[in-house]
C-alpha cells in the first residue's frame, strides 16, 4: 500500500516510495492524438468513455505486489463512464467560481522538500497551469466537484477496472515497466512536477494519465481484501469498500511515484487532507445516464 509518507529509497509496504525526480523528459509523440476507436463518449460530454461491464480480477496474485493487493479476487462492475483525463486546474476552478467547491488553500497543502513533507509551502507555477491536474485538493473538495458536474468518484473497484482496460498484466500495455515513459509521467520522467493532462499515450478505453501525473481519489475508505464467499458465487458485484476508515483511496500513482508504483493494481491511502501530488477524475453510473435521457425524451 502507498501512503502519503515518503522514505528516501526504502520500500515499505505502508509508504510511498517516492523521491526527488531523476530527469525529466520530452512529451510523448502521441500527444494530442484522439483516443482509439474503441472508445464511446457520453452523447452529452465527450471527455468521458464507457466502461463496460462485465467481470475482472481486481488485485494482484500472491507472486506479485504487495501484501494489501491481495487476494486476488474476481469482481462485476456495471458499466460506467469515466473521465478520459484528470480535472484540471481550469476545471475545478469553474466549480469554484460557481461557489460549489472550496478554494485550493497552499496553506494547508502538503508538499515535499526534500526530505520530508511539509504544509504550506507555495506551489510551483507549474502546478499551477490551467491544463494541468488540480492538486491540493481534498477528498471532500473532489467529490463536491464531481456532484457539481453531475457525476461522483469512482469506487477503487471501478478504478481499477478502466485502468486494466481488459488486461491482466501488471500495467494496460504489459509487463515491462521500461516502457512506463511511453504511458504516464511518474519519478523517472516527470521533471517532480504535474504536466498538462494528456500528454501520454491513453488505454484502451481511451483514459489519459490512468497512471502518473496526479494521484487520484477514489470514493472508497482503505480495507484490507476480503475473500469473496462461496454464497455470492465466489463473486464480489459493485463492491462499495468499507462503511467507514480513517483514510480514503487513491490509486494510479503521480508524478513522484517509482515505476511500481503506478501498476494497475497498486493501492494507496492518504490520512493527509491535501497534498501536491493528489487530484483526482470523475464517472458516471451508465444506467444513471440512460434513465436521464429517458426523462427528457430523447
Amino acid at each position: 500500500m502507498r501512503t502519503l509518507f515518503i522514505i528516501v529509497g526504502v520500500s515499505v509496504s505502508l509508504a510511498v516510495r517516492l523521491c526527488a525526480a531523476e530527469a525529466p523528459a520530452e512529451r510523448s509523440a502521441n500527444a494530442g492524438k484522439k483516443p482509439p476507436a474503441a472508445v464511446k463518449p457520453v452523447a452529452k460530454n465527450s471527455g468521458m468513455s464507457l466502461i463496460p461491464a462485465g467481470e475482472f480480477m481486481m488485485g494482484s496474485a500472491e507472486s506479485e505486489g504487495e501484501a494489501d493487493e491481495r487476494p486476488q479476487h474476481k469482481v462485476y462492475s456495471d458499466a460506467f463512464y469515466m473521465d478520459t483525463r484528470e480535472v484540471t486546474n481550469a476545471e475545478y476552478l469553474k466549480c469554484v467560481e460557481a461557489g460549489a467547491c472550496g478554494k485550493s488553500e497552499e496553506a494547508e497543502c502538503f508538499a515535499w522538500d526534500n526530505s520530508e513533507w511539509k504544509k504550506g509551502l507555495p506551489l510551483s507555477e507549474e502546478l499551477r497551469k490551467p491544463d494541468n491536474p488540480v492538486v491540493c485538493v481534498s477528498w471532500d473538495q473532489a467529490a463536491a466537484y464531481c456532484a457539481w458536474s453531475g457525476k461522483r468518484l469512482p469506487t477503487e473497484a471501478e478504478w481499477e477496472k478502466a485502468a486494466r482496460g481488459g488486461t491482466a498484466t501488471p500495467w494496460y500495455f504489459g509487463d515491462d515497466a521500461a516502457a512506463l515513459a511511453g504511458y504516464a509521467w511518474y519519478l523517472g520522467n516527470s521533471g517532480k512536477r504535474t504536466h498538462p493532462a494528456g500528454g501520454k499515450k491513453p488505454n484502451k478505453y481511451g483514459l489519459y494519465d490512468i497512471y502518473g501525473n496526479a494521484d487520484e481519489w477514489c470514493a472508497d475508505w482503505f480495507a484490507w481484501y476480503d475473500d469473496p464467499t462461496p454464497e455470492n458465487g465466489g463473486i464480489l458485484r459493485n463492491p462499495q469498500g468499507a462503511p467507514s476508515g480513517t483514510a480514503h483511496i487513491t490509486r494510479g500513482g503521480s508524478w513522484g511515484s517509482f515505476d511500481s508504483n503506478v501498476r494497475s493494481a497498486v493501492r494507496g491511502s492518504n490520512p493527509q487532507p491535501l497534498t501536491d501530488q493528489v487530484g483526482f477524475r470523475c464517472v458516471k453510473t451508465a444506467a444513471a445516464e440512460k434513465k436521464a435521457k429517458a426523462g427528457t425524451g430523447k
